[in-house]
Parts: structure tokens; C-alpha cells; sequence
């Protein structure tokens, strides 16, 4: 707790693209106030196996469930050791200073809680338990009816003193100031919910008269029922920002057509467009990499009234969203969050921690990205690798349809950023160039897979030898296609569109680029039981490097939205939100690729003209082949003289037409 100052912002996402530095606190810290903390099994000193490094405390210890907003007021929901506890905290000021108040609602249970409310080092002797304010002796432990912990010290530079004191269904809770300084709380076992303030003053007058005048001087309101600001408050974000889109030109049968992203707007909020999906109405759900979530309404044929409201705000750097049932999950750095809009307004009530991550990382890259489900209701996503702790590093990720635990479904991910699904039910990820991944590729998800990012420091290696009998892999997974940097320099996500509505493309996965701002169709192929595919760019410049690719329900059609940050096209703006629209124009494409053993055949989707598509001289090919290593990326090798660099230009020895749509190479 500070005052007298808020954060310094600066190094993180809020002003940079690669934001990888924490919040600092600008103000003064108030002596003896970070001490507050519960007692896990009878103990303030962490077991070892207590939590992982960088993520949370057990579920037997601490299940932290998520928060409620009602107003200005933020009600924490968790539990220690299976009770459940509201917690509010606010500050009320009085003559004497600002007393910081925790308003508690502890549930019932068997166990008796412990809670440190302050501590303070090297405590002097006035420090104990004092009945009034002309009490002239003190206990080391007291019933906390009528009672005042305090706790003063006399440092070489700074003097300091806490005094706390509590109110509301307290019988039975207990005072203790110990001799390392701590003041502790008791909560024995009940049968009910107790309903409790606790009221602290942390002062740099070490003098206990002092502190006690003023705890009694500043009478308690009573305890407010918490469990009546559960079902939401007035709104935060009153405004609605409406625009007006621009629908963009044919081009080979689609257009492009841009709905406004609201850069100005009433709270400052940089809108780095990060992650979507839709109602089944049509309303999009639109997340962006500060954390904001917003609604999107007046999507329709013309996009002339397309409205936003803010949603959610606050979260941790959001990069997936999905809608089921009605209910909003966003995929964060921290884990998958459920948001409640409780008293149906049109703002988030309750963010609900469906699943805690436990390995939350602030380097760069390494984010959560995506979230996909299958028919059984799973939540899928991938953690990138490179800059994790994780068990594995890189990995696609389960989470059952009741959240609350994960589990590792494939491995040898770098940096994800995006998955799909195919019509089969199985779900595609892409991944980007780096140390041990020479280009950026898409693949297949398979239980167990492993896609060549291989442990990059001593603690992955070390974990990865002690599961796998010491041995590390020497092959990977091979993708669907390996991209060049020119084509895709930064691979986004999938969507497998199977909508007629959306024409010539439809049954086809569409797959984004974050790099250039591009999207493309993908032509998949069996062989030999590995699936692989062709890639063709699509005609249109996107606004920012595109991310998140969705299916609009209403009306058929792609959208997707993207940011520029770290990639990005050249000039893209800071989001987008975008839609790619067929004109019913004529379409001309290529149909299908498939290999054979001595070439290629294509299939177009319209006629083509018998002597130029029989002329050899009319088509180009080339192969070249990288190389997998730990250095960051690959250069392109040729496979006809194997060591050097460069591509093989092949030889077109004979184009055939196969039928008047078909060519054979």
C-alpha cells in the first residue's frame, strides 16, 4: 500500500510494443502494510513444493476463484485451505491518517485461519495488545473485542508504527503480536460465515498513545454484506463510441472492408487489436493486447452504425477469445479468465479465474496465445516456449470444459502465435522463425507430437532428460508447409471456413500473417499419410499485421483482427478489425495442388487456355531445404548441391493439360 503517487507505466505494454518491464511504484510505501498474508498450514513460511517459480500457490492452499467489481469497489474470491473468503479492501480517511480497511467474509470450515495483518522489523517493547487508549500495560496475545494490536519500531533511518483493530462478528478471533514483529489475526472453525473489518493505521510516529488515539478516535461504520455486491453495480464505462466502416473494392471476387477501431477514445486506452469472436448474433467480442475486451454491435451489410462498448478491462495481455454459451473466454499471460456480466448491463461483473497458469512469464513472446474448443467442449491454446519455464517449452495446451487444471497435448512450440481447426476436428498451429525453427510453418496438433523447438537453457534440458530416459529428440513433426520469410515473415492463426455464404473459399482454412498484413488460402493434400498443402497469397493489405481470424455466424463472412508491434506491415496501424467479403464477382483461383511422383497437377477454378498452359516455359518451380539447428532461423539450402546456400531451379520438362481446368507438370 502507497500513497501520494500511482505507477510508473513506462516500460511496459501500456507505452511500448515490447512492454516487458512491471508497473514501479511512483509513491510512498506505507511501513508494515506488505506483511499482510494467511498462514498455510499453521505457517507463514512457504513449504518448497508450495508453488512452481513462477506461478501460484497450490489449489489445496490458496484456490483463487477471480474478483468482482461493483463501482470502485473490487471484492477478491478465494479460499485458504478450502474456506472460502471475500475480500474488500478500501481506505478511509481520517484526521489521524488513512486507515486501510480489509472487510472479510469467511466462510465455514474446520480449520481455525491465521492471518498476519502487518509486520514491522526490529519491533520495540511498547509493541502488544492494548484494551483502550489509557491502557498503561500490554499483551503479547488477547481476545480481539475491544482490543488494539500495535506494533512500533525505531529503525536507524526511519521510525514507523501499525495499529489495527477489528470489528463485526469477531467472538472468538484472537489479537497476537510476536516477537518477529508480526500482527497476527485468528479465525477459529465455524459453522457459519463470519462477517469482519479489519481497520489498519500505518503511521511514522512510533509513539503507542498516539496510535491508539487515533484507531479509537475513528469509529467504525458497520461491516457491509459483500455478498450483496456480488451481482454487479452501476457501469464504469458508460460511453458507447459509434463509427462508421468503409467497405473496400472487389478484387478477384472479395473485398476487404474495414470496421473503425476507436484509437481515440474516453480512456486513453491503446487499442492494439489482439484476439476475436462473435455471438451467435452477430456481435463481436474484440480483445486487445492491454487488456481491454469490448462489444461490437451494427456489423451488418453496410457497417454505417458500428458501435463499441468496453466490456472488461485490466487483464493480462489478452491474445485469445472465444464465446460459449453466452459467456466470454479470454485467454491471458496468467491463464483463462470467464467473465460474468451478472446484472446484465453490458460490462464484466465478475472475471472469473477459470484456469491459473503456472508459469507466467514477463519476457517478451511469451504469451498464451489462442483458444480453440473441440466437440467434447475442451479449451485448447498455445504457450510459447522460448522464453518459459514450462514443463515442456512450447506447448498446446487442454483445459477441460470445468477449467481448473491443464494438460500438455503436444510439444516443440517457440512462439505460436495463432492456432485453427480443421472440418476433421483436428486443430492446426503455426509457429515462427527462431533458435531451432528455420522458417515459419503451419501443422497438424497431434496428442503427443513434438515440433522441433528444442530446450534453449539448462533447467527445460534438465527437466526434459529427467521424462524421457535422458535422451533428447533428434526428429520432429513435420508441418503442412515450411513459408519463406517473403511470403510470411510472421506467422498468425487459422479458421477453417465451411460457410457457403463466403463463396469460392469456402471449405478451405484460411491462414494470417502477423508479419505483412496478408491472408491466404491453404490447398491441403494427403501423402503417404502425412498431410501437406500448397499456399497462395490472397490480393488484399490488411491495416496491421493480422492475428485472429473468426467466422462471422450472422452473415458468413472472415474477419480478423492484428496489431503492429514487433512485425508488422510497413506504415500498419496500431489494430485493426477487418472483414474479407465475397462480392459474388468472379472468383479465379487454384482449386487444388496435388503431388505426384514425377511433378505437380493443379486444378484451377476456371478454364485456361490450351497453348499457354502447355507451354513449359510458361510455368517456374524451385525447392531448397533448410537446416534445424539452434541458431535463429535457416538459411534456404539447395537439395541438388547439398551444403551449399540458394535455391535449385527446376526444370519444367512438360506441362499436360488433363482436362480443360487441369494441368499436369
Amino acid at each position: 500500500v502507497w500513497k501520494d503517487g500511482f505507477l510508473d507505466l513506462s516500460k511496459t505494454d501500456r507505452y511500448r510494443q515490447r512492454g516487458e518491464g512491471m508497473p514501479e511504484i511512483t509513491g510512498t510505501l506505507l511501513p508494515g502494510l506488505d506483511g499482510w498474508q494467511w498462514a498455510l498450514h499453521g505457517s507463514f513460511d512457504l513449504p518448497a513444493d508450495a508453488k512452481p517459480p513462477r506461478g501460484p500457490l497450490r489449489e489445496d492452499l490458496l484456490h483463487y476463484a477471480g474478483y468482482s467489481l461493483h463501482g470502485a469497489d473490487v471484492i477478491l474470491r478465494y479460499a485458504i485451505e478450502g474456506r472460502a473468503i471475500l475480500e474488500s479492501p478500501s481506505v478511509r480517511p481520517t484526521p489521524h491518517g488513512d486507515i486501510i480497511e480489509h472487510t472479510l467474509h469467511i466462510g465455514p470450515g474446520t480449520n481455525p485461519l491465521t492471518l498476519c495483518v502487518a509486520q514491522l522489523a526490529n519491533p520495540t517493547e511498547s509493541s502488544g495488545i492494548y484494551p483502550s487508549v489509557a491502557a498503561t500495560t500490554k499483551l503479547a496475545r488477547a481476545p480481539a473485542t475491544g482490543q488494539t494490536a500495535v506494533v512500533t519500531a525505531v529503525a536507524a533511518k526511519a521510525a514507523a508504527a501499525v495499529a489495527a483493530n477489528a470489528n463485526g462478528d469477531i467472538s472468538g478471533c484472537g489479537w497476537e503480536v510476536r516477537p518477529d514483529g508480526r500482527m497476527v489475526f485468528t479465525i477459529p472453525a465455524t459453522a457459519g460465515t463470519r462477517k469482519i473489518r479489519l481497520a489498519v493505521l500505518s503511521s511514522v510516529q512510533p509513539e503507542v498513545t498516539t496510535c491508539l488515539q487515533a484507531m479509537h478516535a475513528a469509529s467504525a461504520p458497520p461491516v457491509p454484506d459483500l455478498s450483496t455486491r456480488l451481482g454487479g453495480g452501476p457501469r464504469r464505462w458508460p460511453e458507447t463510441i459509434t463509427l462508421s466502416g468503409r467497405l473496400g473494392a472487389a478484387i478477384n471476387g472479395y473485398a476487404l472492408d474495414t470496421i473503425p477501431v476507436p484509437f481515440a477514445n474516453p480512456w486513453n486506452a491503446w487499442l492494439r487489436t489482439s484476439a476475436l469472436d462473435f455471438f451467435p448474433d452477430g456481435r463481436a467480442v474484440v480483445t486487445t493486447h492491454g487488456g481491454d475486451v469490448y462489444l461490437v454491435s451494427g456489423i451488418d451489410e453496410n457497417l454505417k452504425t458500428v458501435a463499441w462498448q468496453r466490456f472488461a478491462a485490466g487483464l493480462f495481455e489478452p491474445f485469445g477469445v472465444l464465446v460459449v454459451d453466452g459467456q466470454i473466454y479470454v485467454t491471458c499471460r496468467d491463464g483463462i479468465k470467464r467473465l460474468h456480466d451478472e446484472n446484465g448491463d453490458g460490462e464484466a461483473d465478475f472475471v472469473e479465474s477459470f484456469w491459473s497458469d503456472d508459469d507466467v512469464s514477463c519476457m517478451f513472446h511469451a504469451y498464451n496465445f489462442d483458444l480453440q474448443t473441440d466437440e467434447a467442449g475442451n479449451f485448447y491454446f498455445a504457450k510459447a516456449g522460448q522464453y518459459t519455464q514450462h514443463h515442456r517449452p512450447g506447448t498446446i495446451m487442454k483445459i477441460p470444459p470445468e477449467g481448473g487444471r491443464a494438460e500438455v497435448v503436444a510439444w516443440g512450440l517457440r512462439t505460436p502465435n495463432g492456432m485453427g481447426r480443421l472440418a476433421d476436428g483436428r486443430f492446426t498451429v503455426s509457429d515462427n522463425q527462431g533458435p531451432w525453427m528455420p522458417a515459419g510453418k503451419i501443422s497438424a496438433v497431434e496428442p503427443g507430437g513434438f515440433y522441433g523447438n528444442m530446450p534453449i537453457n539448462a533447467e527445460q534440458e534438465r527437466w526434459l532428460r529427467d521424462r524421457s530416459d535422458g535422451e533428447l529428440p533428434d526428429d520432429f513433426d513435420q508441418p503442412f508447409i515450411w513459408m519463406p520469410q517473403e511470403l510470411d515473415n510472421s506467422c498468425g492463426g487459422q479458421v477453417w471456413v465451411d460457410d457457403p455464404r463466403f463463396g469460392p473459399l469456402s471449405g478451405r482454412l484460411l491462414h494470417a500473417s502477423f508479419g505483412k498484413g496478408w491472408l491466404y488460402y491453404l490447398l491441403l493434400d494427403e501423402v503417404a499419410e502425412q498431410t501437406q498443402a500448397a499456399i497462395v497469397a490472397l490480393p488484399h493489405q490488411w491495416e496491421a499485421g493480422v492475428m485472429r481470424l473468426r467466422v462471422n455466424p450472422a452473415d458468413g463472412q472472415v474477419y480478423g483482427v492484428g496489431l503492429s508491434g514487433w512485425q508488422g506491415p510497413t506504415g500498419g496501424k496500431d489494430g485493426c478489425f477487418q472483414r474479407l467479403r465475397w462480392t459474388s464477382r468472379e472468383c479465379r483461383l487454384i482449386d487444388h495442388v496435388q503431388a505426384t511422383p514425377t511433378g505437380l497437377r493443379l486444378r484451377l477454378s476456371f478454364p485456361v487456355h490450351p497453348s499457354t498452359a502447355t507451354n513449359p516455359e510458361n510455368w517456374q518451380a524451385e525447392m531448397w531445404n533448410y537446416h534445424w539447428s539452434k541458431k535463429y532461423g535457416s538459411d534456404q539450402f539447395s537439395i541438388l548441391r547439398p551444403g551449399e546456400q540458394g535455391r535449385d531451379q527446376l526444370t519444367i520438362t512438360e506441362a499436360t493439360l488433363i482436362d480443360s481446368q487441369t494441368v499436369q507438370l
